[in-house]
């Protein structure tokens, strides 16, 4: 895995912390996911996702400051949050997540080193590249 040397405010560590708290006290799964599993990728910030099909996370997120909107991509299965270095993927289903999870998965055995790469894995297997008029013919 890739060594982190990013930088990140007192209060966004403290702020990313609550949301674990939050998190283990509500039996809601949050995971590592992005470039920070990438061998030899010094990322740029940290991304988690979680399984939130209740919608408490999101809730939560929304009154404690975080800033809706970290993804250019958002879907309806997602929403995305930040604040400072840390981004969290919010999964409204249990089978976006899980398929998330698959994702990342594969993001660790293959190790890609472009965001371009990265980004393919992820929509191949969600299935937003489904479209046989969008994928690399064989």
């Amino acid at each position: 895995m890739s060594t982190l040397s990013i930088k990140t405010t007192i209060e966004d560590a403290l702020s990313y912390r609550s949301l674990i708290d939050f998190c283990m006290r509500n039996d809601i799964w949050l995971r590592r996911t992005g470039s920070q599993l990438i061998e030899g990728i010094e990322p740029n910030d940290l991304d988690y996702v979680a399984d939130d099909p209740s919608g408490k996370v999101e809730e939560w997120l929304n009154t404690s400051g975080w800033i809706r909107g970290g993804s250019e991509r958002e879907e309806e299965e997602f929403t995305s949050y930040k604040q400072g270095q840390y981004n969290v993927i919010i999964c409204h289903t249990r089978e976006y997540f899980t398929k998330y999870l698959m994702a990342t998965e594969l993001l660790v055995k293959l190790q890609p080193k472009t965001k371009q790469e990265r980004i393919d894995i992820f929509d191949t297997v969600i299935g937003t590249k489904n479209n046989p008029e969008t994928m690399v013919p064989f």
